[in-house]
């Protein structure tokens, strides 16, 4: 994703500017509630081993019951059980579940996904914990990849972090990966992908 990016900002589709928003990048399974059930990141019906891991994290019944509200909930299920790369062998739970993003279908039923601040105060309407993020200057993303490898080390014992512009914070998004019609366009920096970059 970093190449695409790249690609972008040289072709100008995407043009550098703050704020960018930036997230850990959880080392877990992508989980997505809409209207009553859960998916996976395909957006085919969640296998029951992650339904039940939604469950067991104690995630599943309050995004379910926001989707049923209009919203599209995306939660990321990872924890001491749920690590694809070992990054959260040593998290105190066997499973656990942040959001990630919310989107909000609206009256022409396409979901739009709400900036972090409004995202965060829906989740926590519902009793869900919501990513932490932070701003960061457009110079996160002005020369990829090098310039989202230097961010890498404020991200030590993650996977990484996600890098983040959305439309409503006033960004131009392409058309490009159905970024416009999101309102939003993510990039994921990962250690496997992005560390060797680093000086050793």
């Amino acid at each position: 994703m970093p190449s695409v990016l790249a690609g972008l900002v040289a072709r100008r589709r995407v043009r550098p500017r703050s704020p960018v928003i930036v997230e850990p990048k959880y080392d877990g399974y992508l989980v997505v509630a809409a209207r009553g059930r859960l998916y996976n990141i395909h957006g085919q019906p969640a296998p029951s081993w992650l339904r039940a891991a939604a469950w067991a994290a104690g995630a599943a019944g309050k995004a379910i019951e926001m989707s049923r509200d209009g919203f599209i909930v995306y939660m990321e299920v990872f924890g001491r059980r749920l690590t694809p790369g070992g990054y959260h062998r040593l998290h105190p739970r066997d499973y656990d579940a942040v959001v990630v993003d919310v989107a909000f279908v609206g009256e022409d039923g396409r979901p739009r996904m709400l900036p972090p601040e409004k995202a965060a105060d829906a989740a926590e309407l519902y009793g869900l914990r919501y990513v932490e993020y932070r701003y960061e200057e457009g110079s996160v993303i002005a020369e990829p990849p090098e310039s989202l490898a230097g961010l890498l080390p404020a991200y030590r014992g993650w996977e990484g972090y996600v890098a983040k512009i959305y439309a409503a914070h006033g960004h131009t998004l392409p058309p490009d990966y159905g970024a416009r019609l999101a309102g939003m366009l993510a990039v994921k920096a990962r250690w496997e992908s992005l560390g060797r970059m680093l000086p050793r």
